[in-house]
């Protein structure tokens, strides 16, 4: 569940400006958040942005990139490594995204 937020808040972070072009165009009417869930919200922004700084620079970046859309290839040729070490890369960042994301809610 933490790592599924942890995702979600990534990959929301590509669609902001598309979302925030679409409302600047188009008014809707909709129910607004309560202070608490506007709280909550900031919170968990927090805490995400929090862990990601902890991480090093490459896990950050390939997880950034990987939940923006990026495929494999553009992630190797964004970062300099090799396009078959993509995964492994990955999947590290990612077990270090939930470790450090779990001991942050804990203190």
């Amino acid at each position: 569940m933490v790592t599924n937020l942890a995702y979600n808040y990534l990959r929301g972070e590509r669609n902001r400006s598309r979302r925030e072009t679409a409302l600047c165009l188009k008014e809707s009417v909709e129910k607004p958040l309560s202070a608490e869930e506007a709280f909550l919200g900031q919170e968990e922004t927090r805490l995400v942005d929090g862990v990601l700084l902890k991480l090093p620079a490459l896990d950050r970046t390939c997880l950034l990139l990987k939940y923006a859309g990026a495929g494999y290839r553009e992630i190797a040729a964004k970062t300099g490594i090799k396009p078959g070490s993509v995964g492994s890369v990955l999947a590290r960042a990612r077990a270090r995204f939930k470790r450090e994301y779990e001991l942050s809610k804990k203190g």
